[in-house]
């Protein structure tokens, strides 16, 4: 059914001639004939296509009936949400357009004007979402770490396959220490790379709060004294509710605990402490492989101060 606006500005109302020209041209009727149908003349008929005569009422109801539209759409023109989202999307461009035409534009081709605004939306919505993962890149404790570690890691394989491919012959221990090294690298690459994937692939959703990912595991592990049983005995982490991210955090940690539980068994290292006491460097030194840990894994060696009755 036909519908006539209760209030609408003279501005707007000025184009009502203009979309009556482009719906009578898209259905392909003739001005003349348009005109006799509502009992006009083709010259005023013309005039108010030309936006030179005002319409409302009863005519401008005869016309939309005729045009199979509703008045209001031929009145109103496009809706007051898309001409903003015009402005919106000119005032966000560098290129400057009349504001003043946005309306003639959109009443005369709606559905460009559309694609135009929605076009609009989502570069202001990628924009936002490169924004955000600038800012995590920047401010992301765990993203740093990773990053860090891998080319800590790719520099240490380069060094070692540089003194393998150098001119100076290499003894054949050495060959093996370095080919060791280059190996042990590689795997912690790889197991660094993989739970970086991880970790940005994690779903967003879940608990919130303001503190980070990694200061989440932080607490987790400290309330734990960094002694996680159950994991060192082949499980897995239990009673974490922080984020997603905090989550692929804590698992790459316990994958860590885990491969040094299995290297070294929690009673063979304490037994180990009470005899060498709790110098990180000297206990490696003395276990014979390369040192692959955290910091929280140092901390689990003073937490077990406690454990041991120091």
């Amino acid at each position: 059914m036909n519908t006539f606006p209760n209030s609408v500005s003279p501005s707007t109302r000025s184009l009502a001639g203009t979309r009556i020209r482009e719906r009578r041209t898209t259905l392909g009727i003739k001005q003349t004939a348009l005109a006799k149908q509502v009992g006009i003349s083709s010259s005023y008929l013309n005039l108010i296509e030309h936006n030179r005569r005002r319409i409302a009422g009863k005519l401008l109801l005869d016309i939309a009936a005729a045009l199979d539209t509703d008045a209001a759409l031929l009145a109103e023109g496009a809706e007051l949400s898309l001409l903003n989202d015009l402005r919106a999307a000119a005032l966000a461009s560098s290129v400057e357009p009349e504001p003043d035409n946005a309306e003639e534009f959109a009443g005369r081709h709606p559905a460009w004007a559309a694609l135009i605004a929605e076009q609009a939306r989502k570069i202001e919505s990628l924009e936002n979402t490169v924004a955000a993962l600038s800012d995590r890149l920047a401010h992301d404790p765990f993203l740093s770490a990773s990053l860090h570690e891998m080319l800590s890691t790719v520099t240490s394989i380069r060094s070692s396959a540089s003194i393998l491919t150098g001119p100076d012959p290499v003894e054949a221990v050495w060959q093996e220490r370095f080919h060791k090294n280059i190996f042990e690298d590689a795997v912690r690459l790889g197991d660094a790379s993989q739970a970086l994937v991880t970790y940005l692939d994690a779903p967003q959703a879940g608990p919130t709060s303001d503190a980070t990912p990694l200061e989440e595991v932080e607490s987790y592990l400290t309330e734990r004294q960094f002694y996680l049983a159950n994991v060192e005995a082949g499980g897995e982490p239990t009673g974490f509710d922080g984020t997603a991210q905090g989550r692929a955090l804590l698992d790459r940690y316990a994958d860590r605990l885990r491969d040094e539980a299995r290297r070294v068994p929690t009673d063979a290292l304490l037994a180990l402490v009470r005899q060498e006491g709790l110098d990180p460097l000297r206990l490696t030194h003395v276990m014979g492989y390369r040192c692959r840990r955290s910091c929280g894994d140092w901390r689990r060696y003073h937490c077990m101060a406690s454990r041991l009755g120091w």
